[in-house]
C-alpha cells in the first residue's frame, strides 16, 4: 500500500509566502497485512491531508503510520527525504496466559522445550508462531498443549494435570506397629498403602516403644517410597524450669532444652549452670514414659560469698557449694 504525499516547496517572488508544489511523496508500507488498511495522522508541523496527498507549510513535517494490530510508527518529512519512503510496521504481539486444573503454586512452566518461569500461572507475549507448553509439578504428571499464536492475538489456556499414582511401603522393627497418615488409621506394619501424589504425615507406635513422626512425599521421580523404621525402647521426659533463665542446661554434661527426652531405667545427671551464679544439678531416673518436672533456683554467688565471709567472722562454718 503506498500513499502520495505532496512535497517540495518554493517562495514566491510577490509575497515571500512558502508554497506547496503539486510533486509527490510516496509511502509504501509493509508487510502486506500493514499494508492493507494503512493509517496517517500529522503530528507535528503546518501539513494536512488531502485525499491521499500531504501538502506541507513549512520546512518538515511528522507523520504517524499505523494500521490494525500493528505497532505505530513515526516518519520525519523534511528536503532530505526520499521520493519514496518505506516504513516497516512491526506487529504487535500475542498476549498469552497459561494456568493449570487443578490450580497449583510452584509450576514449572516450558514452553518450546525451554524453561520459562515457576509460578501458579504463566503471562508472556509471543510473536506470530507455533508453540509447545507443558506444565510439571512434583506431585502430577506433566502436562502439554500445543498452540499458534497470531499477531495482537488474545490467548488463555488451560492446562489439566492428573496426580502421580503411586505407593507408600512402611517397614518396622519389630513389626506388628500401627501406622496412621494423616491422622486417619491404616493398619500394622509391614504396609503397602496406594496414594497419590502429595506429602503425608506418618505416625508409627507400638506400645512400650517410641513413637515415630516421618513426612513422605510421593513424587512423579519417586512414586513409590519405602520406609524401614527401627523402633527404640519407649522413653522419658524431663520438664525443666529454671531462674534466672538464660543459662546452660545439660543432660549428662551435653546441652540439652528445657523439654527433652533421655532414656528410661537409666541414671541421668542433669545440671544447670549459668556464669555468676551457684550451678546446681540433680540426679534422676525415670520410669518408661514418665514425665518429671524438674526446678532449678540458682544463687547469686557474690551473694553467697558474702555471707559465708560473714559468718566465718563469727567462727561459723557452712558449706554453701
Amino acid at each position: 500500500m503506498s500513499a502520495v504525499v505532496g512535497h517540495e516547496h518554493g517562495v514566491s517572488q510577490q509575497s515571500g509566502i512558502r508554497w506547496l508544489s503539486t510533486l509527490a511523496q510516496t509511502f509504501a508500507v509493509s508487510p502486506e497485512r500493514a499494508a492493507q488498511n494503512p493509517q496517517f495522522a500529522v503530528l507535528s508541523g503546518s501539513a494536512m491531508f488531502i485525499s491521499d496527498k500531504l501538502y506541507v507549510f513549512g520546512s518538515h513535517a511528522k507523520v504517524q503510520v499505523s494500521a490494525p494490530k500493528y505497532q505505530d510508527a513515526t516518519v520525519v518529512i523534511n528536503d532530505n527525504s526520499p521520493s519514496t519512503i518505506n516504513v516497516t510496521l512491526v506487529p504487535l504481539p500475542a498476549k498469552v496466559t497459561l494456568s493449570t486444573s487443578p490450580s497449583l503454586s510452584e509450576i514449572t512452566w516450558h514452553l518450546n522445550a525451554e524453561k520459562v518461569a515457576v509460578s501458579r500461572t504463566y503471562v508472556t507475549e509471543l510473536k506470530k508462531g507455533s508453540y509447545r507448553a507443558s506444565a510439571s509439578h512434583p506431585h502430577y504428571e506433566t502436562g502439554e498443549i500445543q498452540f499458534d499464536a497470531d499477531i495482537a492475538q488474545e490467548i488463555e489456556q488451560v492446562i489439566s494435570l492428573s496426580p502421580v499414582k503411586g505407593a507408600i511401603s512402611i517397614n518396622s522393627s519389630p513389626s506388628g506397629a500401627n501406622v496412621s497418615l494423616d491422622g486417619k488409621d491404616m493398619g500394622v506394619t509391614p504396609l503397602s498403602i496406594n496414594m497419590n501424589g502429595g506429602k503425608y504425615e506418618i505416625v508409627v507406635t507400638k506400645s512400650g516403644l517410641e513413637p515415630l513422626e516421618d513426612t513422605i512425599e510421593v513424587t512423579s521421580q519417586r512414586p513409590n517410597p519405602t520406609r524401614n523404621y527401627n523402633l527404640q525402647p519407649l522413653q522419658a521426659q524431663i520438664t525443666v524450669s529454671t531462674d534466672p533463665q538464660g543459662g546452660v542446661l545439660t543432660v549428662n554434661n551435653k546441652p540439652t532444652d528445657t523439654r527433652s527426652r533421655v532414656d528410661a531405667n537409666t541414671p541421668h545427671i542433669v545440671k544447670y549452670e549459668k556464669t555468676g551464679f551457684i550451678s546446681q544439678s540433680q540426679r534422676i531416673t525415670l520410669a518408661p514414659g514418665e514425665n518429671k518436672a524438674l526446678t532449678f533456683n540458682l544463687q547469686d554467688d557474690q551473694l553467697m560469698e558474702g555471707m559465708e565471709k560473714i559468718l566465718i567472722d563469727y567462727n561459723i562454718t557452712i558449706n554453701f557449694k
